[in-house]
C-alpha cells in the first residue's frame, strides 16, 4: 500500500537537516508516524452527522464539540463515551465604536458613548444566556480570551473573582443611559413596563438632538440558534428602557457586508474561533492596524477627526503581541484586558 505525506516545507528542509538527504527524512517520517496504521481522519459538514457516524459505527471518534440534543442521546448511550471539553470559541456583543455611521452620518453614534456601551453590558443576562440559550453548555466569559485561557484574565474584571461592574441590572443600565445624556423624552414608550424594574415609560432622546433617538441598528444572527434567541433577549431589554430598535435577522451572508465591509451597525451577535495565544487573539482582533473593511477589527472605530479611538489600547496590544519573555506577555494581556473592559469596547459573552 502506498502512502503520501504532505508536510509544510520548513518541516523537510529541518528533516533534511537533520537526516542528510530526502530519501532518509523520507524514511524517518514513515518510520515515526502516524503510529496507528490506517488512521483515517473525516470532515463533515456539522456535528450531527459526524454524530449519526459514530452511532451508525462508521468512526470511533467525534472530536468536536455536540450540542444538548445530541448529548441528551448520547448519555443514553452505553456504546459512547463522553469527554467534557471547554473549547477555544468566543460569543459577543459586538459594538460599534465609531464616532458615526452610514445610517446615520451627520448624527453621533449612541455606541460611540462610554456610558451607552455600558449600559448595553448592564442589559445583558448572560446567566440567563447559558442557561436557556445555551441550555448549560456555555463557559461565562467577561474578557475577550477563551474560557480555558483564563488564568490570562484581568482579576479585576471577571465573574468568578467577584468583579465584574456590569452584572445585569436594568435600574443601573437606565442611569447609565442618562448619565450619557439619553435621558427619557415625552414621546410613549409602548414596550413600557411598570412592574419591570428600570423600565422607560418615553423614548430615550438624543442628546445632540433632543428628539427622540433614531433606531438602534442590532444585527442578529438567524444561523446560530443560540445567537438569535440572545440577540432577541436583548433587543426586548434595550425597548423595554426605552431603546427604540432596528432589529436586524439574518445569517452570517446577508449581515456581513453590513457589519465588517460598511460598519453600517450598532450591535452584532457576533462570534471567532481563538487561537492559542490570548496576546495573539486580542491583538489581532482589536488593534487599530486590523481596523479596515472586512478586517477582524470592526469595532474599535474612530474618533470625530478620524483618529483611532484607542491609541492607549493599541500600545498596550503590543506590549502584548511583542514581550520579551512570557512573563512579560501574560502581564501585557492583562492590562489590556482591563483597559479593554472598563471600555466596554464589547461585550464578551
Amino acid at each position: 500500500m502506498s502512502r503520501s505525506i504532505v508536510f509544510p516545507s520548513l518541516t523537510i528542509i529541518l528533516l533534511i537537516a537533520a537526516f542528510g538527504n530526502i530519501s532518509n527524512a523520507a524514511e524517518a517520517i514513515l518510520d515515526k508516524g502516524p503510529r496507528t496504521e490506517y488512521l483515517i481522519i473525516r470532515f463533515y459538514g456539522n456535528v450531527e452527522a459526524a454524530y449519526a457516524a459514530l452511532k451508525a459505527g462508521d468512526i470511533d471518534i467525534v472530536g468536536y464539540e455536540i450540542t444538548p440534543d445530541l448529548y441528551a442521546d448520547a448519555v443514553e448511550d452505553p456504546n459512547i463515551i463522553l469527554t467534557p471539553v471547554s473549547g477555544q470559541g468566543m460569543y459577543q456583543l459586538d459594538i460599534n465604536n465609531n464616532w458615526t455611521m452610514p445610517a446615520y452620518p451627520d448624527t453621533r453614534s449612541p455606541t460611540s458613548y462610554q456610558s451607552f456601551r455600558q449600559a448595553i453590558a448592564l442589559l445583558t443576562p448572560k446567566t440567563y444566556f447559558i442557561e436557556t440559550c445555551c441550555k448549560g453548555f456555555a463557559c461565562r466569559i467577561d474578557q475577550p480570551i477563551a474560557y480555558l485561557h483564563r488564568s490570562w484574565r484581568n482579576q479585576s474584571y471577571w465573574y468568578e473573582d467577584g468583579t465584574y461592574p456590569y452584572e445585569f441590572n436594568p435600574v443601573l443600565a437606565g442611569a447609565a443611559f442618562d448619565a450619557a445624556g439619553f435621558v427619557q423624552g415625552t414621546t410613549v414608550n409602548p414596550d413600557y413596563d411598570v412592574g419591570s424594574p428600570g423600565s422607560a415609560e418615553f423614548f430615550r432622546i438624543h442628546p445632540d438632538t433632543g428628539v427622540t433617538m433614531d433606531l438602534l441598528e442590532v444585527c442578529v444572527r438567524t444561523d446560530d440558534a443560540r445567537r438569535l434567541e440572545a440577540g432577541r433577549a436583548l433587543c426586548d431589554q434595550l425597548r423595554n428602557l426605552g431603546i427604540p430598535v432596528n432589529q436586524i435577522e439574518a445569517s452570517s451572508s446577508v449581515l456581513y457586508p453590513k457589519v465588517m465591509d460598511n460598519f453600517d451597525y450598532h450591535v452584532y451577535t457576533g462570534g471567532w474561533n481563538l487561537g492559542r495565544f490570548p496576546a495573539l487573539t486580542i491583538h489581532g482582533l482589536y488593534h487599530h492596524d486590523n481596523y479596515f473593511l472586512g478586517g477582524a477589527n470592526y469595532v474599535t472605530g474612530v474618533d470625530q477627526n478620524g483618529d483611532p479611538n484607542y491609541p492607549e489600547l493599541n500600545e498596550l496590544l503590543e506590549n502584548a503581541r511583542y514581550p520579551n519573555n512570557h512573563t512579560e506577555a501574560v502581564s501585557a494581556t492583562k492590562k489590556a484586558l482591563g483597559y479593554f473592559t472598563e471600555q466596554c469596547i464589547t461585550i464578551p459573552l
